[in-house]
């Protein structure tokens, strides 16, 4: 624990210490913000498809907790990484592709939450009333955001 919160630290010191030089934008062709959000949710669920699909075709996946399953976790948020990167070099690149990334992680994690087994059985029900109103609120976000992005898009295009 005390390793990983060193490194964590020293991540974050050189994010903040790193000064990128100006550049200019690429020319680029930029895809939609849904094939954004599309490939970050299939990317980050990638893992986890691979490792019930194991289970489901009776083939041991304990590997996904060791090091090929960090491997393949690496590998799919480099890809991730080097796609956002990639992508946010266009001058096209605008807050519906920031929401529609952020949005495809979110509901990453609230899918997955469906996978985790609970500890007790009576605590199933309760569980999944937890988890659906997890999903629920992360749509219910991800729409407002999305409503807020429009409604500043109009604005600023009613203004110009």
């Amino acid at each position: 624990m005390a390793g990983t919160a060193i490194v964590v630290m020293a991540l974050i010191a050189l994010a903040f210490s790193v000064r990128l030089e100006e550049r200019p934008f690429a020319a680029i062709r930029l895809p939609k913000p849904w094939v954004v959000g599309t490939a970050a949710f299939m990317l980050l669920s990638l893992p986890n498809i691979i490792e019930t699909g194991c289970e489901m075709l009776g083939i041991p996946s304990m590997f996904m907790i060791d090091w090929p399953g960090f491997i393949i976790n690496i590998l799919t948020v480099g890809l991730l990484a080097a796609l956002t990167w990639r992508w946010s070099q266009s001058r096209d690149w605008s807050a519906s592709h920031t929401l529609s990334l952020a949005g495809g992680a979110l509901l990453t994690r609230a899918w997955i939450a469906f996978l985790l087994v609970p500890f007790d059985e009576a605590m199933f029900y309760d569980e999944l009333v937890q988890r659906t109103v997890f999903l629920l609120g992360v749509v219910m976000l991800l729409l407002l955001a999305a409503w807020k992005i429009r409604a500043e898009k109009k604005r600023y295009e009613a203004w110009v």
